[in-house]
């Protein structure tokens, strides 16, 4: 008996060209996937073919580029999807971010066969919530990247993420916070939490130097979501006991130059090294010795399971997201959001006793290994796309 035909899945999202969380996890996916089941193909409705990285040219069966802003109302951008989804014969169209969740479902409904996954990874949609919030650890602006995000950001597209979840038969989100934004009903079985992963075969454990300052670091783009200025000012008051500590900040965007201002007022510029993106994603966490991740707001943030992988004594913020990565006391210590000095008292804690700091990320590094590694994502992902296909998983 001949094997079936792999099954055609067709993501589309917005750009690939940065490398940022959702980048990377279609990256592991791409990798990771069996080749044989499945024939995956990436449409970006923004970029042009020379913008997106190699690894997705060398994975993808087939590489499709919009070379469209895709606005709201950018008709031409939906049709070349849904003339996509045609020439591919996509059996699954799976859409990411806000343009591609908006273009992709309304050309796979247009083409009216395909299968349809949708996956959310943050916050960014609470707004519209479908469960109520009764408490909210931070504003609706806070989960938002851009300090002056417009309103098709903050209300316009969330509204269609959430009211366009009946064009697709499977909803994923990075964690339960996440989805429960998409639906109230916890046995909704169209609502799937899916962790994302880290890429274990990059990330692994790493011995420091003794013999150098202790160096603090974070990995993540300089938006508020992320909390910097709060990590900026618990160093400062760390310096009073510990002159010599440093901080590597790892990322960059809209808040790089704010950031800067605020390491000089603070009287820390010779210790704060602003590193900006970095393409070797193995160094990343070079000569980092304690690894603080001080967000506001956070779905299931890759850049605290990649320091996981790394063996690194963490810091995090109490959120929902993070506290199914991270049990207190346990794999890292977490502390409230918007508390420099919470931040400071739990770096001191390491400094004091650094045993406890090793023992802390051993346990880190196990857990990330166990619970969020490549395979289990791409497992996940492959039993959705055959349900979705009709076929029996392996």
């Amino acid at each position: 008996m001949m094997a079936p035909r792999p099954i055609r899945v067709l993501h589309v999202t917005t750009s690939v060209a940065s490398s940022g969380g959702i980048e990377e996890s279609l990256r592991i996916l791409f990798e990771r996937i069996d080749a044989a089941r499945f024939s995956m193909a990436l449409y970006a409705v923004q970029d042009r073919l020379d913008a997106v990285p190699a690894h997705f040219t060398l994975s993808a069966t087939s590489l499709y580029c919009g070379e469209r802003r895709g606005h709201l109302l950018d008709g031409v951008a939906t049709a070349r999807i849904a003339r996509t989804i045609r020439d591919f014969g996509a059996d699954i169209v799976h859409t990411h971010t806000n343009k591609g969740c908006w273009h992709g479902r309304l050309a796979a409904r247009w083409m009216g066969s395909p299968a349809v996954v949708s996956s959310f990874y943050d916050m960014s949609d609470i707004a519209f919530s479908r469960t109520p919030v009764t408490a909210r650890p931070v504003s609706c602006a806070d989960v938002h990247d851009e300090p002056d995000a417009g309103f098709l950001a903050t209300r316009v597209y969330p509204f269609l993420n959430v009211a366009l979840n009946r064009f697709s038969d499977v909803v994923t989100a990075c964690s339960d916070p996440v989805r429960r934004i998409y639906t109230a009903d916890p046995a909704d079985p169209m609502f799937r939490t899916i962790h994302l992963a880290y890429d274990d075969h990059v990330f692994s454990p790493r011995r420091r130097d003794d013999t150098a300052p202790a160096t603090i670091g974070v990995v993540g783009r300089l938006v508020v979501q992320k909390g910097h200025c709060y990590l900026l000012e618990a160093l400062a008051e760390l310096h009073r006991d510990y002159p010599h500590l440093q901080l590597k900040i790892v990322g960059d965007g809209p808040l790089r130059v704010t950031l800067q201002e605020l390491t000089s007022t603070l009287n820390l510029t010779r210790h704060v090294a602003f590193c900006g993106n970095i393409r070797d994603k193995s160094q990343l966490h070079e000569g980092i010795d304690i690894y603080v991740q001080p967000s506001i707001s956070e779905g299931f943030p890759l850049a605290v399971q990649e320091a996981m992988g790394c063996g690194l004594p963490i810091i995090a913020s109490r959120l929902e997201g993070i506290e199914r990565m991270i049990t207190d006391g346990e794999h890292g210590i977490l502390v409230p959001p918007k508390e420099p000095a919470a931040i400071a008292a739990a770096v001191r804690r390491f400094m004091v006793d650094p045993p406890a700091m090793r023992l802390l990320g051993a346990n880190a590094y196990k857990r990330a290994l166990s619970e969020f590694s490549a395979a289990t994502f791409a497992n996940r992902m492959q039993d959705i796309y055959e349900e979705l296909a009709g076929r029996d998983a392996h």
